[in-house]
């Protein structure tokens, strides 16, 4: 597992730093759902076609949309994990979760699929 500012979830991140949600009323979302995201992905991180496997992505997507505290979890090298990362940390189309009709920071998990260097959502 990599983790990239494992500490972001922090005061300069975090909308609300004593509380983050874990379910939500309303789920975060990438603008233009999941199809995006992957188009996304698949645009700005080139693998080579060899690659195949399942990754795991946990983050903090805060009352604004923005997000930090990413850990990634692959059966892949270090190096790939951290090119991956931080590629995906530059990604920063969400829609907040919503809880009680307000804007809330909560914990996201994203479960990739990687066949033939393309991802897929789980």
């Amino acid at each position: 597992m990599f983790a990239l500012g494992q500490d972001d979830v922090s005061k300069n991140h975090a909308c609300d730093t004593a509380l983050t949600y874990w379910a939500v009323q309303t789920l975060p979302e990438y603008k233009g759902g999941n199809e995006q995201l992957l188009r996304d992905l698949n645009n700005t991180i080139t693998l080579e076609k060899h690659l195949n496997g399942i990754c795991r992505i946990d983050f903090l997507i805060n009352c604004k949309g923005k997000t930090s505290g990413y850990r990634f979890d692959s059966g892949f090298d270090k190096a790939f994990e951290k090119h991956f990362l931080k590629t995906f940390s530059e990604l920063q189309n969400w829609k907040a979760g919503k809880h009680n009709n307000e804007d809330v920071d909560c914990s996201y998990t994203l479960v990739l699929r990687i066949e033939n260097g393309m991802r897929k959502m789980i």
